[in-house]
């Protein structure tokens, strides 16, 4: 299907008639809605397609203000700052400046920014500040200033617990020992600081697993597969060893806390089939298609690479006349120097000297890029599969390289494998012999 990237109105292929594709969030359950505006003039499509889009906006925005869907922390409105708000489900918005304070039986249940900027997750709705009614009472009548400060105060108190809880110093030498990279450090200190929550800031030397128990059962009441659990609580479980070899613990509660059947819980990733990779090369060079989700998927179908280590192409070499960057920080076997394949050169700029993603963040990388391109892949190009997902590119290369008889050693360097014996660690595998490897890959 063609159409302009962030338009309502789309063209099937082969076909001059506009339709309109009207999309819901995923928490909704509801497929998209594709019809047919019965004109191949795009200027009358736009008109025809004007009431639909109004209905389908008031409908999501009626959606994302109702206690009964999941995802309602979406407050896009600004309230006025000095005033208290009627909301819904008899509650109120008190507004600050800065602040906004969701009201309910005289109890704060949440504090956000004013404007809210992201999504929040209903849980974080019920977590709430638990203000007395006479604070609450108290905040009604204060003034901007002091409603704030008041506010800060609260997190204040909450933020001083956890600097002061011991486990914080284990958290920060086993980043600094094991050179943990920017994103895992972040998905370790978050899980940490919900723990914290969660124990009432407990000082982690008198934890037992009974309290890292209660991190794994928050995280499956918010929905998390069991594999994403496990390895956050890795991240902790990994820290905690690191103090008992100090002795400065004697007990991990980190330790032996998950389900056992963990790989019940996961799906089975598969590599795309070359009937799927055919029908993607169809349309990736038409409007279907962002420039920067079709640049995505050439770099990870022609590498192999992890999708984060797409944000960290950021320079290149020129080594024996071959192009060649250098990725992976996911760990010490994962950090190599590859040449640029052949079939990924041409859609690339002639030197890099940057990101080659707008805007990329350090530590998340562009936002929702991978997400787009996987919504190309199941909305328009029908690849429902749920075994499919944008790292499956990563199988299929693997996959490819061992049917072409690549031998370990060669595949281990291309794409960043962790089985480096320790006799492969004594050097790298030269760039121009990767080359011809690499190369077999394709898109």
């Amino acid at each position: 299907m063609v159409g302009r990237r962030g338009d309502y109105l789309f063209r099937k292929p082969g076909s001059d008639v506009w339709y309109i594709r009207l999309q819901f969030p995923a928490a909704l359950k509801r497929p998209p809605i594709k019809k047919s505006l019965g004109t191949t003039d795009r200027s009358e499509a736009e008109i025809k397609a004007a009431p639909l889009i109004t209905e389908h906006k008031k409908l999501l925005l009626s959606r994302r203000v109702s206690w009964g869907f999941a995802d309602t922390g979406l407050i896009e409105r600004v309230f006025e700052p000095g005033r208290v708000h009627d909301f819904v489900a008899g509650r109120t918005v008190v507004a600050t400046a800065d602040m906004l304070f969701i009201v309910k039986d005289e109890k704060i249940e949440l504090t956000l920014t004013n404007p809210y900027p992201r999504p929040q997750s209903f849980r974080h709705w019920k977590m709430g500040n638990n203000a007395t009614p006479e604070q609450i009472t108290e905040m009604r009548h204060l003034d901007l200033k002091e409603a704030t400060s008041l506010e800060q105060r609260h997190h204040g108190k909450a933020s001083s617990k956890l600097k002061e809880n011991p486990g914080l110093a284990f958290l920060d030498r086993w980043v600094k020992d094991n050179g943990i990279n920017h994103h895992l450090e972040r998905e370790a200190r978050g899980a940490f600081a919900q723990f914290c929550a969660l124990t009432d800031h407990k000082p982690l030397p008198e934890c037992k697993r009974s309290d890292g128990i209660k991190l794994v059962d928050y995280y499956r009441e918010e929905g998390l597969k069991l594999p994403t659990i496990a390895k956050k609580v890795g991240h902790l479980r990994a820290m905690c060893n690191l103090a008992i070899k100090r002795d400065e613990i004697t007990l991990n509660p980190f330790s032996n806390i998950m389900p056992k059947k963990v790989a019940a819980d996961s799906i089975r990733r598969e590599d795309f089939t070359e009937e799927q990779m055919a029908l993607v090369r169809e349309h990736l060079f038409t409007d279907l298609f962002k420039p920067d989700e079709r640049l995505l998927w050439l770099i990870l179908a022609t590498t192999g690479m992890r999708r984060s280590e797409a944000w960290q192409i950021v320079e290149e070499k020129t080594i024996e006349g071959l192009r060649c960057i250098t990725i992976g920080e996911k760990s010490t076997t994962s950090r190599r120097e590859i040449p640029l394949p052949s079939a990924l050169l041409p859609h690339l700029p002639v030197k890099i000297i940057g990101s080659l993603f707008p805007g990329t963040d350090p530590e998340t990388g562009p936002i929702n890029v991978g997400k787009r391109l996987m919504r190309r892949l199941r909305d328009d190009l029908k690849i429902g599969d749920e075994r499919l997902v944008v790292h499956s590119l990563r199988h299929r290369a693997i996959s490819r390289l061992r049917y072409k008889d690549v031998p370990d050693q060669k595949l281990f360097w291309i794409v960043g494998h962790n089985e480096v014996t320790a006799h492969d660690r004594y050097g790298k595998v030269p760039v121009p012999k990767l080359k011809p490897w690499i190369d077999m890959i394709g898109f």
